[in-house]
């Protein structure tokens, strides 16, 4: 109850453009492994195994907490829409002007009626993906709020595909204005 009053009280602020962004110097590889371990977590519980595809050292400026909270939605739901057995993976990619998070999954995949909602608050997946056959629950709120961090840092949030065999998420930032980053050191 309490995470679904504050992710509803994030949103009511966002619409009210009242959350500012803490803008940091990062390495969104660093904060791509917390959040895995995070995950990992979670699917060990579950018997779904989280693991690392390639994360490239990524030096970046944003919200450090808002991309870890982006990145740990998405393992999340990933985990959560993963039988027992399965496997979460997260990769990070640089592109000539962006950076790239994926999140894969080996989960049964999202309908295609369904695709077009899943970013909307509290739309939520029909009852045989409910949160009593997917190991946790939710309001639906979560990857509204992925949406909004990503848009928050001029990127965007993005169901890539999806099959019977899984489904991949993207998450597209564009890169940092060169000279605010500090070193790794």
């Amino acid at each position: 109850l309490t995470r679904l009053v504050d992710d509803m009280f994030l949103l009511a602020r966002t619409d009210a453009g009242g959350v500012p962004l803490r803008m940091t110097s990062l390495y969104l590889d660093e904060v791509s492994r917390e959040a895995l371990r995070a995950a990992e977590v979670l699917g060990n519980r579950k018997g779904v195994k989280v693991v690392a595809g390639a994360l490239p050292e990524a030096a970046y400026s944003g919200d450090e907490a808002l991309i870890r909270q982006l990145v740990l939605i998405l393992l999340d739901n990933a985990v959560k829409y993963t039988p027992a057995g399965g496997t979460v993976e997260l990769t990070l990619a640089e592109r000539p002007d962006a950076f790239e998070i994926l999140v894969s999954d080996s989960g049964t995949g999202i309908p295609l009626e369904a695709q077009p909602h899943l970013f909307e608050r509290f739309f939520r997946l029909d009852s045989s993906r409910s949160r009593t056959n997917n190991g946790g629950g939710g309001a639906g709120l979560g990857l509204s709020i992925a949406r909004w961090i990503a848009e928050a840092h001029q990127g965007e949030v993005a169901l890539r595909s999806s099959s019977e065999s899984g489904s991949v998420f993207a998450v597209v930032l564009p890169k940092a204005p060169q000279g605010q980053l500090v070193s790794k050191d």
